[in-house]
């Protein structure tokens, strides 16, 4: 099978990431003082900008046992008591053990509350690096016993050189009137890097890279689109309906397809209620609907407050 590139050319090394310079200069520095100084950490920024990946380079080069949690997943108490307090107790092999909470905005409210104490009963052995794309998000009890980072946006040119060195050693063809394209493709999703690696991927899976404006528009809208209903922006999301000449019946298919791989942050009652909401409206405007436009609008007001409940 073929290894997302986003995996594939993963840094595995502080040299190879693209991030600010100085973040590497300061990073660099921890590491040459070995994992005594190593602080607990809080990673913050934009998706696709290193965080996941400069954890695990830092757990690499320290040669430290780690845990790694995705708290989008696993988001509760019981994650802390069974994984990582388990972890956290257990001895390790050699040296510091190191825990990895990923995208920890969305961990409950009660799991912070349960690793304040955590972090500070196992601080001689174990460090924890947290990511976040939301900060406001973690508490400010949590938050005060961690080094907050912010990841910047860094210069276009060593993403464009990362892009190139992909692109080359894929052995993808790349026509002349492509160049532009991938600039401009760079520009629009800027500074997410892994997403910028993924649609390249994609559009060069013919070997022959050929990016497609119109149908990355498409996905773009849809990104955004579920981006306000989690949000519950329903204005803007009127806007999407009036700017745009949307496939509604292929949009509700799509949140269907998310909900049902598990890529939403939904209970499992919230999971059932959503895939009903997208069975009922895709029949209704399949078979009923005049107004394809209001019965969209409804099913997005329908998925706001799924969305809205309980966990």
């Amino acid at each position: 099978m073929s290894i997302p590139w986003v995996e594939k050319y993963r840094p595995q090394d502080l040299d190879s990431i693209i991030i600010q310079p100085s973040l590497k200069k300061i990073i660099a520095a921890l590491l040459e003082k070995g994992s005594e100084s190593l602080p607990n950490m809080l990673f913050e920024g934009s998706p696709g900008t290193g965080k996941t990946t400069l954890a695990k380079v830092i757990a690499k080069e320290l040669k430290a046992t780690f845990l790694y949690i995705n708290a989008s997943e696993e988001n509760g108490i019981d994650v802390i008591r069974n994984k990582m307090k388990t972890f956290c107790s257990s001895m390790a092999m050699d040296g510091l053990k190191i825990v990895i909470c990923d995208e920890a905005d969305g961990l409950s409210a009660q799991a912070q509350d349960s690793l304040r104490n955590l972090i500070e009963s196992v601080h001689v052995s174990t460090r924890f690096i947290f990511t976040c794309n939301h900060p406001e998000k973690i508490s400010a009890a949590l938050k005060s016993r961690l080094k907050q980072i912010y990841f910047e946006a860094v210069d276009e040119k060593p993403i464009m050189k990362r892009i190139g060195e992909i692109l080359k050693s894929e052995g993808v063809v790349v026509p002349k009137d492509q160049f532009p394209k991938i600039a401009q493709l760079l520009k629009k999703n800027y500074p997410d890097i892994r997403k910028i690696i993924n649609h390249l991927q994609y559009y060069s899976s013919t070997g022959t890279l050929e990016i497609d404006f119109q149908e990355l528009s498409e996905t773009d809208v849809f990104d955004k689109y579920m981006e306000l209903v989690i949000g519950k922006k329903l204005s803007e999301i009127r806007e999407i309906l009036r700017n745009n000449k949307l496939d509604y019946e292929g949009m509700i298919k799509k949140v269907f397809q998310k909900v049902l791989d598990g890529e939403l942050k939904l209970g499992e009652n919230q999971r059932a209620e959503a895939i009903i909401l997208c069975a009922e409206y895709v029949h209704r405007s399949l078979n009923f609907v005049v107004d394809k436009e209001i019965n969209f609008a409804d099913f997005s007001v329908q998925l706001m407050m799924i969305f809205g409940k309980e966990k």
